[in-house]
């Protein structure tokens, strides 16, 4: 196994476990770095990961993309229980996931400054809006751990309510690390 920093292994698992791109302000805001510090991260891993069959792409205007040609050999480089995690290989139940999903969407709209009805947050997991009301309980206990509040109103979308800090570690944890959360 290649030795990675932890900022490069951050960006490798944001990129890995999103199924959009980001862009190099939204890591460096998620790391609390620089922009110049994530362009040099991931131009010292684009030297590593051809030897693993992938590569960060930069989409101008739309991000950094991770593309892996051949995923045995990408396996090489991370630990087993990370590459598991991180591609949501964990056997884990479909409602899991789902609750795992809303989080994200729900913190991307965060990270953004953008808002998510419940309609439209439906509709983008191809759920209705009452199995969506089923799962908030849940998604609140989430952000309930990081002493953060979902505030939920027909006007103004999903919200939340905490210190930014927390909001922060929040995010990293659920960009970054697949199996943070765990229902009981």
């Amino acid at each position: 196994m290649e030795l990675l920093n932890k900022r490069e292994i951050k960006i490798l698992h944001l990129l890995l476990n999103s199924k959009e791109m980001h862009t190099g302000q939204e890591i460096a805001l998620l790391l609390n770095v620089s922009s110049r510090t994530v362009r040099n991260d991931i131009k010292n891993l684009n030297v590593l990961l051809p030897k693993y069959h992938a590569e960060i792409i930069s989409h101008k205007g739309k991000g950094y993309e991770l593309v892996i040609r051949e995923e045995d050999k990408f396996r090489e480089l991370l630990p087993k229980s990370e590459y598991a995690g991180s591609r949501g290989h964990t056997g884990d139940s479909e409602g899991k996931q789902l609750v795992e999903e809303i989080v994200r969407k729900i913190l991307m709209n965060c990270l953004h400054g953008e808002v998510i009805f419940q309609e439209e947050l439906a509709e983008s997991l191809f759920i209705s809006a009452t199995s969506l009301k089923k799962y908030l309980p849940l998604v609140r206990s989430a952000f309930k751990e990081y002493n953060l509040t979902l505030v939920s109103d027909k006007k103004k979308g999903f919200t939340i309510q905490g210190k930014e800090e927390k909001i922060r570690f929040c995010i990293s944890d659920f960009l970054f690390q697949d199996e943070k959360f765990e229902s009981s």
